[in-house]
């Protein structure tokens, strides 16, 4: 079977060339990026060794994407609310929203929702008892002009892996297919968030200006609920 090109590569530069002495050997997985210089045992039980094995299997293979062999993706998107962990999500939120809210809240949004995404760590690799909530965004809309996306969250130690952008493009997408849903899509971003949602495709529009109601409505709303409170 041919070799795709990329893959030629890789596999030319998958070799042991022999250094001073009758043992000593550096092995190269690809130009630029691994290498390793010891005995071949040594080399062959490390940790760069193994992977230098795996490029090897895959060069010969010739079938199979390079980088998704070798950091196979644990990552697994759903739109599915029933695969939302409420307590995982509020959590979530509370390390990057900085948003204390409760399950039972978070059960009735999302019930009133217009569409969510979950990204889920399926833990392939790890002992996880179950999927990890990794990444949450969610759309509200009067289903006919427009849908504001919001509480979209990442963990921090997921972040700058695509996955917040990902999350935000599935739900345009959502929208986009439903033939009689919105056609316009909105977000009130946070100043820090401002540039990720920029290089998405979301712009400022000069025309409106946020705002939040304040007034003294609120007060005899607060009032009443603790009032019902047990």
């Amino acid at each position: 079977m041919a070799q795709a090109p990329h893959l030629q590569a890789v596999s030319h530069f998958l070799c042991a060339r022999p250094l001073e002495g009758p043992h000593a050997q550096v092995f190269w997985s690809a130009p630029g990026w691994v290498f390793q210089i010891g005995t071949p045992r040594a080399v062959h039980n490390s940790a760069s060794g193994r992977v230098m094995q795996k490029v090897h299997a895959l060069s010969q293979s010739g079938g199979h994407s390079f980088w998704r062999a070798l950091f196979p993706q644990r990552i697994q998107y759903s739109t599915n609310i029933n695969d939302v962990d409420l307590v995982q999500l509020s959590e979530l939120w509370a390390k990057t929203l900085n948003v204390a809210r409760n399950p039972t809240e978070i059960a009735k949004a999302l019930k009133h929702s217009y569409s969510i995404v979950a990204a889920l760590d399926l833990g392939e690799d790890e002992d996880f008892s179950q999927p990890r909530l990794v990444g949450f965004g969610r759309a509200v809309s009067d289903g006919a002009f427009i849908a504001t996306i919001c509480d979209v969250a990442v963990d921090p130690a997921y972040q700058r892996r695509g996955i917040g952008r990902t999350l935000v493009k599935e739900l345009v997408k959502q929208n986009m297919k439903k033939s009689d849903g919105p056609t316009g899509f909105a977000v009130f971003p946070r100043p820090k968030t401002r540039l990720f949602f920029w290089r998405i495709g979301f712009r400022s529009d000069q025309s409106y200006k946020f705002m939040t109601y304040s007034g003294r409505l609120l007060e005899g709303v607060f009032q009443h609920r603790k009032e019902e409170e047990p």
